[in-house]
C-alpha cells in the first residue's frame, strides 16, 4: 500500500513505497553542495590567475619608470660620518640632509651610523 506523507520542515511530499522519491532530496543536496563547491573553487582560480596577470603586468612598469642612477662605491674610513661623505659628494645646490636621505635610501641603511671598513654607493648627479 502506498502513501503519501507530506514533511512540512522541507515542503515536499513523498511516497512511502517510493524509495528513490525518498532519498532524492538528499542526493539533491548533494549536487547542489557539489556544484557550489565547484564555482567557490572556480572563482578562486579565476581570482588568482587574474591577481597573477596583474603582478605581472604591474612589474614591468615599476622597473621601467624608476630612473637609473650612476653611483660610486665609497670606502668607508675610521671616523667618517654621513654628513662628511655628503658634503665631499653631493652636488652644488643640493641639501647635504637630502643627499644623506638618498645615500640611506640607495644602501638600505638603518640609522645615520657608519661602520668602518664598509664601502657604501652614493649617487652622483651630472
Amino acid at each position: 500500500m502506498s502513501q503519501v506523507v507530506y514533511n512540512p520542515r522541507r515542503n515536499y511530499a513523498y511516497r512511502t513505497e517510493a524509495r528513490l522519491s525518498m532519498h532524492q532530496p538528499v542526493e539533491q543536496n548533494r549536487y547542489n553542495r557539489r556544484k557550489m563547491i565547484r564555482a567557490i573553487l572556480l572563482f578562486v582560480l579565476l581570482f588568482l590567475l587574474c591577481a597573477g596577470i596583474v603582478q605581472a603586468w604591474g612589474d614591468d612598469d615599476i622597473v621601467s619608470e624608476q630612473p637609473s642612477v650612476v653611483t660610486e662605491h665609497v670606502l668607508v674610513q675610521p671616523g667618517d660620518s654621513l654628513w662628511e661623505i655628503a658634503t665631499e659628494y653631493k652636488p652644488n645646490g643640493m641639501d647635504t640632509r637630502e643627499y644623506i636621505y638618498k645615500i640611506i635610501q640607495l644602501n638600505d641603511l638603518r640609522g645615520h651610523t657608519l661602520q668602518s671598513g664598509i664601502v657604501i654607493d652614493v649617487p652622483i648627479f651630472s
